[in-house]
């Protein structure tokens, strides 16, 4: 399983467990939980995160001192925007029958042509949304970037259906178990020789 976290953003405020997170903190919440059920029950898991600041890669590998090092990797996770990806790379060496699990809050558009450039490599893709119901509540915020937001979301829809068309499976994220459905339908589809 290829797990790649999109730390290109930080959207929303952190405020510590139990409180207000920010999209980052989610994104790397999900990332831990999603990483720990695959390296625990002996699933091979490479993760990639997308940022300007620190792209970093940890290689496959599986069981609980694997998933150590994938939390040091996550926990070093810093927001930047990305700079230019090559088309050439976006496969990333991935094999045919790997999953790929992309992590992120999906308001970038580069993220979505990615997840959908891996799912027509033939590639199985399950996007991971943790945007929720973040929203621009700031009240210094100025009315002008509130409806660029608005329209942002508007386009950000638009780019989801497309990516979705691609086959692309996007689950929100709501916790443990959020890709569970997504996951036994995944399954079932390759029993039947459709993946």
């Amino acid at each position: 399983m290829a797990l790649i976290l999109d730390a290109q953003s930080d959207l929303g405020s952190s405020e510590g467990i139990g409180t207000e997170s920010s999209t980052l903190d989610r994104s790397v919440r999900a990332a831990a939980a999603i990483g720990e059920h695959f390296a625990l029950q002996g699933d091979r898991v490479s993760l990639q995160i997308m940022s300007g600041a620190m792209p970093k890669r940890l290689m496959p590998g599986s069981g609980p001192a694997h998933f150590r090092r994938l939390l040091d990797v996550l926990g070093g996770a810093v927001p930047a925007p990305e700079r230019e990806v090559d088309p050439a790379n976006i496969r990333l060496g991935l094999r045919a029958g790997t999953l790929v699990v992309i992590v992120s809050s999906f308001v970038s558009e580069g993220v979505l042509v990615r997840a959908a450039a891996l799912a027509r490599s033939g590639l199985t893709v399950v996007a991971v949304d943790v945007l929720g119901e973040t929203q621009l509540h700031n009240e210094s915020i100025d009315v002008p970037d509130q409806l660029a937001w608005r329209v942002r979301m508007l386009e950000r829809e638009r780019e989801i259906r497309r990516v979705t068309q691609a086959g692309v499976s996007l689950v929100p994220w709501r916790g443990p178990g959020s890709l569970d459905m997504v996951l036994r339908m995944l399954t079932r589809r390759g029993s039947a020789g459709m993946v």
